[in-house]
């Protein structure tokens, strides 16, 4: 997985060793050249890593973007540096902009993608910005799912107190993957919300309020879309309403809607040790004979 540091100043002989550790055979005056010219923007953060043969550079102004892996040894593949960039754009939650594509690259890069918006950067169409658009970010606003007297819809401030209570849950969390106190140590109830709304609002995950004759009752998430279809999901269900086959009636419905909005492909990410989930996972999905660890990867081809 890639690892960018920011360069700056202060870090900047840091950086620059940093990334020709990865091709020591690579012309350092031609990266150092780069990056004196990116250290002249005081208002944009730039932060670089090397592979394959090429230069990356992720920007944030505002948002995040990633200029085109410049090529700085003779078997440099800028392709195989967007897949690598896009992996990593999965894993860190946050829109893949690609920016400064070379008309002649620009084929290659958008055939990675299902969806994607292109924009010339100048007059004379030589450079384009490429914006990733996911299946999360194209349906605009939260549909509203019903699965036989449940719903699935957007998250509500009214919601707060139960989301927060699920999301809190040590016993639930041990199996989901993410411990907010990472993050936050001490959040309000408000926070969980909000948090997913961000996700939902950069096309990065579709949390669904799980409802039962309209009262809370837990979580799906539709998330890690990957721009070719396919995206992970997981489910979470307050524990007084469990072991009353929510969940399994919750993934059947995410199965029957995935395809409405384009997808192709779900997975799921169980831990060895939670039965409970591979139970469920298990009785609608085919295990993909891969194990990361003490993680069991289910598909559904949809």
């Amino acid at each position: 997985m890639l690892h960018f540091k920011i360069l700056t100043k202060e870090s900047r002989e840091e950086t620059l060793n940093f990334v020709l550790g990865a091709f020591p055979d690579a012309d350092g005056d031609y990266i150092a050249e780069i990056a004196e010219s990116l250290l002249s923007d005081d208002e944009t953060e730039y932060a670089l890593a090397g592979s394959h043969g090429c230069l990356l550079i992720r920007i944030f102004e505002g948002e995040y973007s990633f200029s085109y892996p410049v090529a700085v040894t003779d078997d440099a593949d800028p392709i195989l540096c967007t897949v690598e960039i896009r992996d990593y754009a999965l894993k860190e939650e946050i829109p893949l902009v690609y920016t400064d594509v070379p008309r002649d690259e620009l084929g290659d890069l958008v055939t990675l993608f299902r969806h994607a918006n292109i924009d010339a950067e100048d007059a004379s169409g030589d450079s384009y910005t490429v914006r990733i658009v996911t299946e999360a970010a194209a349906v605009g606003e939260m549909p509203t799912v019903d699965i036989g007297g449940l719903t699935l819809d957007a998250l509500r401030p009214e919601d707060d107190a139960g989301y927060a209570r699920l999301c809190r849950d040590e016993e639930t969390n041990r199996f989901w993957g993410y411990d907010y106190r990472e993050d936050e140590t001490d959040p309000d109830d408000s926070y969980f919300r909000e948090s997913a709304e961000g996700e939902f609002s950069r096309g990065v995950a579709m949390p669904f309020a799980v409802r039962s004759e309209g009262k809370f009752v837990g979580e799906a998430a539709l998330y890690a879309f990957n721009g070719m279809g396919e995206c992970d999901c997981a489910i979470r269900i307050l524990p007084e309403y469990r072991r009353l086959g929510i969940a399994g009636r919750v993934l059947s419905g995410l199965i029957e809607f995935a395809p409405k909005i384009g997808l192709i492909r779900l997975r799921a990410r169980v831990m060895a040790e939670n039965e409970a989930s591979k139970r469920l996972c298990s009785a609608y999905m085919e295990t993909s004979g891969e194990k990361q660890g003490k993680i069991i990867e289910f598909i559904r081809e949809l």
